[in-house]
């Protein structure tokens, strides 16, 4: 084994050190300098040639030169895939308007800091180029416009499902089946749902790339974050959430389920003439007939 280089595969409930050293007599392609790969084998560093047999997420350390980076691969298993997304996210505002083109190359080396609207969008576009449905579902509280937040609808298994990649959690029945909006509509509200986790550890944790306070981590909005990482109090943060918006293009227009009495329609960002045309709000038949070909 090559004490100076150090492979790293993280999956969801744990990092493990593997040896993924091997010999070929034939040149190997390098590896390519991109955050996503397909198994295989490849040269490293022009001279260690290595197989990545197992998808996943990868960080690869060289101590003597000092430099690191990581890669996910990839090739069918979804689950694994979304784990290694959540991996790549941190919390923070630094990469909040990066572009994918940008961040996705950036992520080779660091991690990506964003706060949970950037991360879906980032998070929902990824998955489109890679032909996997998404979409963008905002979530708020119609008392209150400061408390939003914004996660993801992918298509799984013939069905679609709820994951929060800020958060690191899949939404859940009582028994751990993966839920839809529609579902979780269905059933009241969050309050009636639970979470599972993405990661078997703290969501804001992450180890094997170096970063610094300066790259806006170390933030408000990341002690919040750390607030609601504690189970019970991330069960009732979601619970508090009333208004459900939908939208498979984030980026022009926003579709509102217009079911329950509250306060949405007040606020400025809907008043506005922006927001008149970006908002469009259905009722529950409506919007789960155009979201999920289904009236009820």
């Amino acid at each position: 084994m090559n004490t100076d280089i150090r492979i790293l595969h993280f999956f969801s409930s744990q990092a493990k050190e593997v040896t993924l050293f091997c010999t070929h007599k034939t040149p190997l392609a390098h590896l390519p300098c991109e955050l996503i790969i397909k198994p295989g084998c490849y040269t490293l560093f022009d001279a260690h040639q290595v197989h990545f047999e197992h998808e996943g997420l990868y960080r690869i350390i060289d101590y003597k030169n000092m430099r690191s980076f990581q890669v996910i691969v990839y090739e069918e298993n979804h689950l694994r895939f979304f784990e290694s997304l959540a991996w790549i996210f941190l919390h923070g505002f630094k990469d909040n308007h990066m572009p994918m083109d940008v961040w996705i190359k950036q992520a080779v080396f660091r991690n990506i800091l964003m706060e949970c609207g950037p991360v879906a969008v980032a998070c929902h576009k990824l998955l489109l180029s890679l032909g996997i449905a998404s979409r963008v579902i905002g979530l708020n509280v119609g008392s209150d416009v400061y408390k939003g937040h914004v996660i993801n609808e992918v298509y799984f298994n013939d069905s679609w499902i709820l994951i929060d990649f800020n958060q690191k959690i899949y939404i859940c029945d009582s028994d751990s089946n993966f839920l839809s909006l529609q579902d979780v509509i269905k059933k009241g509200g969050f309050c009636a749902t639970t979470h599972k986790a993405l990661l078997q550890h703290s969501s804001s944790y992450n180890s094997g790339l170096a970063y610094s306070f300066d790259e806006g981590y170390i933030c408000n909005y990341s002690f919040i974050y750390d607030f609601y990482n504690f189970p019970q109090n991330l069960h009732n943060w979601y619970s508090e959430f009333d208004i459900f918006l939908c939208s498979e293009d984030p980026t022009k227009e926003m579709f509102v389920l217009d079911n329950i009495a509250h306060d949405f329609l007040r606020f400025d960002c809907v008043q506005s003439a922006t927001g008149k045309k970006y908002y469009t709000f259905l009722n529950q038949q409506s919007f789960f007939e155009k979201f999920y070909g289904v009236i009820q």
